[in-house]
């Protein structure tokens, strides 16, 4: 559809042999993409860092970032903080509309908790970068931490 567009892909290895971004590569790779459009940025190890190693690359081009959608708010605000102005396109949705059976939302599930679990790692890290921002000061201290 765009020729000339690069597909950013990041993520290491974390302790695996291959990383998270080369796994990705392998995906598009079998669904068409050209090696010669792939940019692997394998050794970002959290959103921030993935941000200040995209804005390197991308510059002042246009960029989607595609994340899940629980993970949106926080890359959004990594990225537009190293400088980009991108678009969302939130995937991998996990909340539910259509529940045929009222029951099974309140029966225990291990899908629950791992949901549970992704909402609280978002939501500390939100409340850490607004702490952020409402305190430049304590921006190095909080990023030195993390």
């Amino acid at each position: 559809m765009y020729p000339t567009s690069k597909l950013i892909l990041s993520g290491y290895d974390g302790g695996y042999e291959v990383s998270h971004a080369r796994m990705l590569a392998r995906v598009a790779l079998a669904l068409g993409v050209n090696k010669n459009n792939i940019l692997l940025l394998e050794t970002a190890k959290d959103t921030w860092e993935e941000a200040f190693q995209a804005a390197s690359v991308v510059g002042n081009s246009n960029l989607v970032l595609v994340t899940s959608a629980n993970h949106m708010p926080r890359a959004m605000y990594e990225f537009e903080n190293a400088g980009l102005n991108p678009i969302p396109a939130p995937t991998n949705f996990m909340a539910q509309k259509e529940i045929h059976q009222p029951w099974i939302k309140y029966s225990p599930r291990a899908q629950y908790l791992e949901q549970f679990e992704r909402y609280w790692h978002e939501n500390l890290d939100n409340f850490g970068n607004a702490c952020v921002t409402k305190w430049p000061s304590r921006k190095r201290s909080f990023r030195q931490r993390q």
